[in-house]
């Protein structure tokens, strides 16, 4: 489940910028157990008062629902039924329900296809949504009333279907105009005419004259569009105002007049009410510090929550798209509160503030400041408020490096026992740094573990809710680094059995175990693993069995070598975050199988410092076995000259063919290096001229190269 903009904010991108093709590639999910932008828990927590670390980088969505419980004011009725921001399924097309009640009364049309996009004026590149989705549905319910009332074949329906044709055919490029009523058309029929003229003028951009009809249809006493024609008249001054490369103040500001009459007087509530809507609409454009503080202080009541939606999305529309024109202290706590978490208040007045309210609302930004008079008001923080997290977080930032290892110790795990009621992704931070102080491995295992707050991928950046079906409890490099390069095979075995670990990181710690094992040829060790691998991974059951049997080392290597090259998910380190998606015993398509010869660095990646717990020689055994499993290079080197000695001695093996095409698979799907052509060509060498007529070599009609 994504989380996206509200659909108002989408419209607005569309309209105003280019769109974003998706990449042809693969998707890469990454999981993120800190997020900047986005809490660091999931949104219906959020979104119920169950606040996080509250950061000045979250999405402004996000901040007026944290100031929102922070001042003790709960989401009420829509606010606390509508995500923020609001997540969506697409409704169906408007576009397509006009299309479908259309085609169900006349003749579908040659080009069927609408385009609900025009090109800005002086523009050849810009597009603005020209026809709204409320034009389309408008539009069926018409449709359907006139069919309703004169039955479909009427001619007079007819001539209203083709009359909107031309309508809607401006919506893009057209500049058509229908023609005028018939003297044989009923009333309502020909007053649908007269609406129908007005508006293809002001889908086709002619907003003078688009205005002229729209007026002469509010005089009409009879005319069922005499309400809303006054409202539709004013648009036509923001669409005027909003065609140039910057807003025509004049325009939008005849546009918010004529407006907020309508809004005070129009005797259709509906009228009313979308007309309140507009005038924020073009206010936001003339006034935008003002009506971002209008906007802030609907926010802050309750009372207003059935229009929570809209607020939120005109309030993030604002911040971002007109930044630099907002100031504060105009007269709404929330704004001002929001500028002062995304640094736009200075420490001075945010102190001062803090000061006359006393309030934890006014503490959290504040706290940036690391003034100790307020980390003493952030340690009277209780547990149970909104606010605690952030504080938290913030007194363990001012004291790293000044409590002693033991000390922080009792700091952390009170921290950590106070958030266990809360969601468990915002106890991430906290779990790094007790990691970080641990005092003996036992207690970093049971630190390792950490709690996706989201994932994001090439296809879909930015954080997404993270997916159910996707393992709850993952590592970090903060354990994983010091489990692979630090730790023998002896404690990665440890960890196959750690009580605190989930069954899916005992699994992935269990694979790892093994395979260092065999690696070092530490077989005994590695049949003791097999039974509990077997029950993690069932369908390795028939070459890990038959492995685990095996008494004569020779036997024991070549069964072992065959079982990995049956599982393509083994490998020797302990990978962090997702490891790789499917079935263990398939290979995967993008050449994540088994290990590669020497680790990729990132350059930009800080180094994990050494644990203060591990004694020096494990780190040094650690560096033996290494030495050892990475000798050869690439995996497909390792297992080329074992699976070769093999065949070569045991024909009548049927493992020996198979095991010959593996390797040279492994040399095409698996990781590669200066040695890999040559394994690949030996092994490809050997199985044809042994077993030639083996299915395996049909299947095995190349080698590969580095």
């Amino acid at each position: 489940m994504k989380r996206v903009w509200s659909l108002f904010l989408l419209s607005i991108t569309v309209a105003l910028t280019p769109s974003n093709a998706p990449s042809c590639g693969p998707s890469f999910p990454e999981p993120l157990f800190t997020t900047s932008r986005l809490p660091d828990v999931p949104d219906a927590d959020f979104q119920a008062g169950k606040l996080g670390v509250i950061t000045g980088d979250l999405d402004p969505e996000y901040l007026i629902v944290a100031y929102r419980y922070l001042q003790g004011i709960p989401l009420t009725g829509k606010a606390a039924r509508t995500p923020v921001p609001v997540e969506t399924t697409p409704p169906p097309s408007a576009v397509d329900l006009w299309t479908q009640a259309r085609n169900a009364v006349a003749p579908p049309k040659q080009d069927g296809w609408l385009n609900p996009y025009r090109t800005r004026r002086g523009s050849e590149y810009v597009n603005f949504p020209n026809c709204l989705d409320d034009a389309f549905k408008v539009a069926v319910e018409t449709l359907q009333s006139r069919a309703k009332t004169f039955g479909p074949k009427h001619a007079g329906v007819q001539a209203w279907i083709a009359a909107q044709d031309v309508v809607f055919a401006n919506c893009g490029e057209g500049e058509g105009t229908p023609a005028v009523p018939e003297k044989s058309l009923p009333p309502v029929l020909a007053a649908d005419r007269r609406y129908q003229i007005a508006a293809a003028h002001f889908y086709a951009m002619r907003y003078s004259e688009a205005r002229a009809r729209f007026q002469q249809i509010a005089a009409e006493k009879d005319s069922p569009w005499r309400f809303v024609a006054p409202y539709l008249a004013a648009r036509t001054y923001i669409r005027e105002g909003l065609q140039g490369e910057k807003p025509d103040s004049a325009s939008l500001q005849t546009a918010e007049k004529a407006l907020n009459d309508l809004a005070a007087k129009s005797p259709d509530p509906g009228v009313r009410n979308a007309s309140r809507r507009l005038v924020d609409f073009v206010g936001v454009r003339l006034h935008p510090s003002e009506q971002v503080a209008a906007i802030g202080n609907k926010l802050a009541d309750p009372k207003l929550d059935e229009d929570f939606r809209t607020n939120v999305a005109s309030f993030a529309y604002l911040e971002r798209a007109m930044a630099d024109a907002l100031k504060p202290g105009n007269g709404s706590d929330l704004t001002d509160w929001v500028f002062a978490m995304q640094g736009r208040l200075d420490a001075a007045e945010i102190n001062a503030r803090w000061a006359k309210t006393k309030s934890e609302t006014w503490l959290i930004p504040a706290l940036k400041s690391k003034d100790p008079v307020l980390i003493e008001a952030a340690a009277k923080v209780k547990p149970t408020s909104p606010a605690y997290p952030t504080a938290a977080f913030h007194m363990l930032e001012m004291r790293k490096g000044s409590l002693s290892p033991d000390k922080m110790r009792v700091f952390l795990d009170q921290i950590l026992t106070n958030l266990q009621d809360r969601p468990r992704t915002i106890q991430n931070v906290f779990r790094h740094e007790r990691l970080l102080v641990a005092k003996d491995y036992s207690e970093f295992l049971k630190f390792a573990p950490r709690y996706p707050a989201a994932v994001t991928d090439d296809t879909n950046p930015g954080a997404n809710e993270w997916p159910k079906e996707y393992p709850d409890t993952l590592l970090e490099n903060d354990s994983t680094d010091v489990l692979n390069d630090m730790m023998p095979a002896s404690a990665v075995q440890q960890a196959a059995v750690e009580s605190s670990w989930t069954d899916h990181l005992r699994t992935r710690a269990l694979r790892a175990a093994w395979t260092r094992a065999v690696l070092i040829e530490d077989f005994a060790t590695a049949q003791k693993l097999t039974p509990a691998l077997v029950k993690a991974h069932p369908e390795t059951r028939a070459w890990m069995e038959a492995f685990a049997q095996e008494k004569d080392p020779a036997a024991q290597k070549f069964a072992a070598v065959y079982a990995i090259l049956k599982t393509p998910v083994m490998s020797p380190t302990l990978r962090p975050q997702l490891d790789r998606m499917g079935s263990v015993i398939e290979t995967d398509g993008l050449r994540d199988n088994w290990w590669c010869g020497s680790p990729v660095t990132d350059p930009d990646k800080k180094p994990t410092p050494k644990p203060t717990w591990l004694p020096p020689e494990s780190t040094r055994k650690a560096d033996a076995e290494w030495n050892r499993i990475l000798e050869p290079g690439a995996a497909g080197n390792y297992f080329a000259p074992i699976v070769i000695d093999w065949a070569q001695s045991h024909k009548i093996d049927p493992r020996s063919p198979e095991a010959l095409h593996l390797v040279v698979e492994s040399t095409r799907i698996g990781c590669r290096d200066g040695r890999t052509g040559a394994s690949s060509k030996r092994a490809h060498t050997t199985l044809h001229r042994l077993f030639p007529d083996s299915p395996w070599a049909k299947k095995t009609k190349y080698w590969y190269a580095q």
